[in-house]
């Protein structure tokens, strides 16, 4: 059998590549990020709720934890064990994987 041509790949020269292209997409809506534990609660507005978690450093988790997300009329609650809220706190990518969860549940 005869081998078919190789498909040629068309590239984009940086020059090609105006800044047009690029859409920035700025959330008109901030999102509202509510943390309780027990007697502390902080509540926050943030265009970015991974890095948001990260920046809260509450001394210890030793108590259920309630998440709440909102943006513009969506809401949505989360409810934690010690153990899980400790990870969301310290690990990043348990902290992007938790917000995902809040985001795709929000109402």
């Amino acid at each position: 059998m005869a081998k078919s041509p190789a498909k040629k790949v068309v590239k984009k020269k940086k020059e090609d590549i105006v800044e047009g292209d690029k859409e920035i997409i700025v959330s008109k809506n901030p999102y509202e990020l509510s943390v309780s534990i027990g007697d502390f609660n902080v509540s926050l507005e943030t265009d970015d709720p991974v890095s948001a978690l990260l920046d809260i450093k509450p001394a210890k988790v030793m108590q259920k934890t309630i998440f709440s997300l909102r943006q513009g009329g969506k809401s949505a609650e989360h409810f934690l064990y010690p153990l899980r809220a400790k990870r969301i706190f310290m690990n990043r990518l348990a902290a992007q994987f938790f917000v995902k969860r809040l985001l795709l549940s929000m109402k």
